[in-house]
């Protein structure tokens, strides 16, 4: 099986997630795992990726774009942050 690698830095999928500090404790070959499990979705701009009190059914990595954050909806809705990846903060 071929190593997954980072399309951007072409590096090894599970060194990027050694870095994030929530997967840290993780052992290499835990982190080779979980890299492995990993499914790459590509979403085009202006797609809602989750909602506000829905079930969650994933967890998201940002590898590379631009996510804004908002809450409410409507008239109400608000921006409360902008991720952009791929950055790793400490």
């Amino acid at each position: 099986m071929r190593e997954k690698t980072d399309p951007i830095s072409s590096e090894p999928i599970e060194t990027l997630l050694g870095r994030v500090p929530f997967f840290q404790s993780l052992e290499r070959i835990d982190l080779a795992r979980l890299a492995g499990a990993l499914e790459e979705v590509q979403v085009p701009a202006g797609t809602q990726i989750f909602a506000e009190d829905a079930d969650a059914d994933a967890l998201y990595l940002l590898a590379n774009g631009r996510v804004e954050v908002l809450v409410g909806a409507g008239d109400s809705e608000k921006r409360v942050a902008i991720l952009e990846g791929p950055r790793i903060l400490r």
